[in-house]
């Protein structure tokens, strides 16, 4: 009887174990779920932050060179003469302010999309 009585004790603090073991697990499952829906929230931030810089960038450049050529139409329909003093101002702006950005952009763009 003493045998029987013995198993007793540690049959229950193995039952104790296995509750505690299933909890732990399950702890761990919720865990992995929460970091996974995290994990997606970020993916999607970034697209959307990828996606506003873009347009940015874009609109930028648009309406840059959209006053580039209004400039030069203005002077053309005028009958201004077309000279170094009105284009190197533009040739200025589009070559050493818009291109290193968008370039500085473009690069940023597509570097974490390959680390991605």
């Amino acid at each position: 009887m003493s045998g029987a009585a013995s198993a007793g004790p540690a049959a229950g603090s193995l039952d104790s174990l296995d509750a505690r073991l299933a909890r732990a697990e399950l702890i761990v499952d919720e865990g992995r779920s929460e970091l996974s829906e995290l994990d997606e929230e970020l993916r999607r931030r970034h697209a959307a932050d990828r996606s506003m810089i873009g347009l940015l960038v874009v609109g930028l450049f648009a309406v840059t060179i959209g006053l580039a050529v209004l400039v030069l139409l203005l002077a053309i329909l005028f009958d201004m003469r077309i000279n170094e003093r009105l284009v190197e101002p533009v040739v200025t702006i589009l070559s050493s302010i818009l291109l290193p950005v968008v370039t500085l952009v473009i690069g940023y763009y597509f570097g974490t999309e390959n680390r991605q």
